[in-house]
């Protein structure tokens, strides 16, 4: 996580690991929850270690997508999908404070969505340690701050004109294929790492917003 501005304006950026440990889980279970059906696949794949980072544990090999079958299935994909949904609803809106009932093995906060706590406990270690190798690289790092320098002037230039009001804009970013980003509130966008890394594109499209949120 980084800041760009100052106490009164500001623009905070982070990739938090629980929205990747949740899109990880969401493709290695093959889920279809309806709210992310418009939230593109991750980028590095959730089955191929990513290439930049360091070697892959001994025991890491690339996981299977969990296949449904009547009668013998782990959970009801539909259900699954369902508590998905609910889950990463309440991740946009809680993070990045952390919770505490979110820790395994026993992931007491998901005691209402069981079909999901399986899933939880099968997949949640795997998921992890590979979220923790795309996020800690020193080239993720970098594409969050491409705009750094940009936003700080940007910032500067409305603390500067006298008319500001004091604001912060929460940019929570996730590694998936594409160049987008979503407007949760007018003071919370979640963005694409492809995109906030296009220093262009991503001041332009962050200017007015910002702006507004200026009152300017």
């Amino acid at each position: 996580m980084y800041i760009a501005g100052t106490d009164r304006c500001r623009v905070e950026v982070a990739e938090p690991l629980p929205l990747v440990v949740a899109l990880y889980l969401r493709e290695v279970a093959d889920l279809d929850p309806p709210r992310a059906r418009g939230i593109p696949r991750l980028e590095p794949a959730f089955d191929s270690w990513p290439v930049w980072a360091r070697n892959p544990p001994s025991d890491w090999d690339p996981p299977l997508v969990l296949r449904y079958a009547a009668g013998i299935d782990l959970v009801d994909r539909d259900r699954a999908s369902e508590e998905w949904d609910r889950w990463w609803s309440r991740l946009l809106l809680t993070l990045p404070t952390p919770d505490q009932a979110f820790r395994p093995p026993a992931f007491r906060a998901f005691r209402s969505l069981p079909a999901l706590r399986l899933l939880l406990q099968k997949y949640h270690d795997e998921a992890a340690r590979w979220a923790e190798a795309v996020t800690q690289d020193p080239r993720v790092q970098g594409a969050h701050a491409a705009p750094r320098s940009g936003l700080a002037s940007m910032i500067s230039d409305l603390v500067g004109s006298g008319r500001a009001h004091d604001f912060r804009l929460r940019l929570t970013v996730i590694p998936v294929a594409s160049k987008h980003a979503w407007v949760l509130r007018p003071d919370h966008v979640l963005i694409t790492r492809l995109l906030i890394a296009d220093t262009d594109n991503v001041l332009d499209w962050l200017r007015p917003r910002v702006r507004s949120l200026a009152g300017v």
